[in-house]
């Protein structure tokens, strides 16, 4: 018992796990390409000089601040239209999706100046 709560281990369920795969591989696979375009750009900077490196490395700082901010409203935006779609809410889901992407450009302006 955990916390009150009888905790059961069973196998998993291939068909969840593929379902499970189908959703995550795509972004997993943008994380893969994404990291290796770095490499390769890092590569290609450093043999033109530190300076290069360097400026490279600070663009990268920015950019990872600007992304994080987009993967949070991303997370939160993904909660709310799933909980408004559960309630059988699409319009309200939609609504959601408009502020959330209305916040992130807004979040988003000072990282495109």
């Amino acid at each position: 018992r955990m916390c009150g709560v009888k905790l059961e281990w069973h196998l998993p369920e291939l068909g969840e796990l593929g379902r499970i795969v189908s959703i995550g591989a795509p972004l997993a696979c943008a994380g893969v390409v994404f990291s290796l375009v770095y490499i390769t750009i890092g590569r290609i900077a450093s043999d033109l000089g530190e300076y290069y490196l360097a400026a490279m490395g600070l663009g990268q700082k920015f950019e990872a601040v600007a992304f994080t901010v987009c993967e949070g409203f991303r997370l939160g935006c993904a909660t709310l239209v799933g909980q408004w779609l559960g309630a059988g809410q699409p319009r309200r889901a939609r609504a959601a999706v408009a502020v959330s992407v209305t916040l992130c450009v807004a979040a988003m302006v000072p990282f495109a100046v």
